[in-house]
């Protein structure tokens, strides 16, 4: 499954998938192969016991969005109140930073 190569940048996965028909809808059974391996958790439409690979990524790219907003909501909420404006400057800025901070305030 060389989609599974490509779970690393769901830019490209999405790319991927949209210019190969053949993989645009997985059957029941390759579709809980490919979640087991990457950890995806894409639904399976349990009428059709298929997946539309393009629906299932854009919403795993959404899921991916709304978790990184919050995340960095909790960075926010935890510098502020300590006056840290420059830290929150900086860790909207710089991802290695940011990265620190969220393991300074256990925000996973």
């Amino acid at each position: 499954m060389y989609l599974l190569k490509k779970m690393d940048n769901l830019n490209e996965l999405l790319e991927e998938v949209a210019k190969n028909p053949e993989i645009q809808i997985l059957d029941r059974e390759t579709a809980e192969v490919f979640n087991t391996l990457s950890g995806a958790n894409i639904e399976i439409n349990e009428k059709e016991g298929a997946v539309n690979m393009c629906k299932a990524f854009e919403e795993l790219r959404r899921r991916g969005i709304s978790e990184g907003e919050n995340k960095f909501s909790q960075l926010i909420n935890s510098l502020l109140p300590a006056g840290r404006v420059k830290d929150l400057e900086r860790a909207a800025n710089d991802s290695a930073y940011r990265n620190s901070l969220f393991a300074e305030f256990g925000i996973a």
